[in-house]
């Protein structure tokens, strides 16, 4: 199942992160999100990553105690392996960009 995510092209991968946490419940620092097989950077915009509308992001978890402020024994989010898609809805993109260059 596909979760509807709406972002605009200015929007930080840690926006797209925010975004996410509210569908989920899961904090951006235990995220990781994959687009074109590569984890994206949450300094870079959608733009950076040509993303358009209708294009699909893969979260996956981060291993414990990574992204977090401290080590961890457990995670917060109680899960032990959560996978998810997420196709975008993107507003004021007029055409469709190339794909990704370089999408780290």
């Amino acid at each position: 199942m596909l979760n509807k995510i709406d972002i605009e092209a200015t929007d930080k991968v840690e926006q797209i992160k925010e975004h996410v946490e509210e569908k989920e419940g899961i904090p951006p620092q235990q995220q990781r999100l994959i687009y074109s097989g590569k984890q994206m950077n949450d300094e870079k915009t959608a733009a950076n990553y040509r993303i358009l509308g209708g294009l699909v992001l893969h979260l996956v978890l981060a291993p414990r105690g990574e992204g977090s402020d401290g080590p961890s024994i457990l995670p917060p989010y109680p899960v032990a392996h959560k996978e998810a898609s997420y196709i975008l809805s993107l507003s004021g993109t007029p055409e469709p960009l190339p794909p990704p260059l370089d999408a780290q």
